[in-house]
């Protein structure tokens, strides 16, 4: 079985070499994927298979103009990238939060659990308010009207449209919230 490890900070990263060692996993078995975090030092000196998302980083506009079109529809890109590592086996995801990258790890059909491996940002509230389910998009109206706000409307059929359907947005921030994954 795979064990896939969404990484996106230096913290995150050692969390999960640690939890690799933990459990004993084989090399072979563990893959490590980079979000917003690109430390080429880590990279070349990376033990265990590993990939990053591409286009995060891209500095030169031609080159981040092409990334972006070229992987557009990202939950398509996401899928691609942990097909190639799983084939048609199963695994087990292990992400700090849930930021749409995190849920579309978790989402794949592939996936049969997924785990925190960060204590995360729940720590740091004293209780849960409705700011607080999405961090993330606090600032934002809990309600769209395309007369009022059309920018925001706008945002949200780009996010429809790149392969985040309402769905997997529902899906809480952190893991403060209790539920369970059907």
């Amino acid at each position: 079985m795979k064990h896939i490890f969404l990484v996106h900070t230096p913290i995150t990263y050692l969390v999960s070499i640690s939890v690799i060692k933990e459990l004993k996993l084989r090399k072979e078995d563990a893959f490590i994927i980079f979000h917003e975090f690109n430390d080429e030092a880590i990279l070349e000196n990376d033990m265990y298979t590993s990939a990053r998302i591409e286009g995060v980083n891209e500095r030169k506009f031609f080159r981040k103009l092409y990334e972006f079109f070229r992987y557009f529809d990202i939950a398509c890109h996401i899928d691609k990238l942990i097909d190639t590592v799983v084939d048609t086996e199963k695994f087990i995801a292990y992400v700090p939060v849930f930021t749409h990258i995190h849920k579309l790890l978790i989402t794949h059909p592939n996936c049969i659990s997924f785990n925190f491996i960060e204590e995360g940002l729940a720590h740091y509230f004293k209780e849960d308010t409705l700011e607080t389910l999405n961090p993330l998009y606090r600032k934002f109206s809990w309600r769209s009207s395309i007369f009022k706000n059309p920018k925001r409307v706008l945002n949200e059929m780009y996010l429809v449209l790149r392969g985040y359907n309402f769905k997997l947005s529902g899906l809480p921030f952190s893991y403060c919230i209790n539920f369970e994954a059907n």
